[in-house]
């Protein structure tokens, strides 16, 4: 049998300026011409977490926002880049947003 992940989302903050713990979303090549992206950063056990990498990228100029999502019932505050990026660009743009943020594992998901 197929395992479902649910996942609820809401947003805690954003700026003007982690191992991941939620898997990557699907395929971008997959995705319809026109789609834009989100590029998650990482993911904290704790909002404070989150906070102070917030911050410390916010001094590199990286726009990021917070979200408070569940998946399979465990709460995680989710770091994300602020710039949506469209599928023609979004693979340059995770490549360099994951050295300039640290964050290797950096991802992204298909905005809907």
């Amino acid at each position: 049998p197929q395992l479902e992940t649910r996942i609820s989302i809401q947003e805690i903050s954003s700026s003007a300026a982690t191992s991941p713990a939620a898997t990557p979303g699907p395929d971008i090549a997959a995705a319809a011409d026109g789609q834009m992206f989100i590029i998650n950063i990482a993911s904290f056990a704790s909002e404070a977490e989150a906070t102070a990498a917030q911050r410390k990228l916010s001094e590199t100029d990286i726009r990021t926002g917070i979200v408070k999502v569940s998946v399979q019932a465990r709460t995680w505050f989710r770091l994300y880049s602020r710039d949506h990026v469209r599928k023609a660009d979004a693979q340059i743009k995770l490549a360099e947003l994951k050295v300039r943020s640290g964050y290797p594992g950096a991802w992204l998901e298909p905005v809907h």
